[in-house]
């Protein structure tokens, strides 16, 4: 069973992704004759570069929030997302760092 704050932290992500996309979604399919202003002045091959960036950008916030969760697991702070506000110890996050996703 999903722990209740650990449920709400994955509702606010899905919730609040999907709000974002599908404001994206709307705003380009509602006003297809303003898709090419979005960019400004930006020239053709930086759009494409812009492009992968967005898809890394996700990929990366993807992996930093399972090790994020595996790390709060294994340091016994408890069962990760999901007891985040129960921590009583007080540490630096900087203790977890150097441990990264190993």
């Amino acid at each position: 069973m999903m722990h209740p704050q650990k449920k709400q932290w994955l509702a606010i992500n899905v919730l609040g992704g999907i709000a974002v996309l599908g404001s994206y979604a709307h705003g380009l399919i509602t006003h297809p004759q303003t898709r090419n202003l979005l960019w400004g002045d930006m020239p053709e091959p930086l759009r494409n570069v812009y492009g992968v960036t967005m898809w890394l950008a996700t990929s990366g916030y993807l992996v930093f929030t399972s090790c994020f969760e595996s790390m709060l697991q294994r340091s016994g702070w408890g069962s990760g997302l999901g007891s985040v506000s129960s921590m009583r110890v007080v540490r630096p996050w900087s203790s977890l760092l150097p441990y990264g996703c190993l």
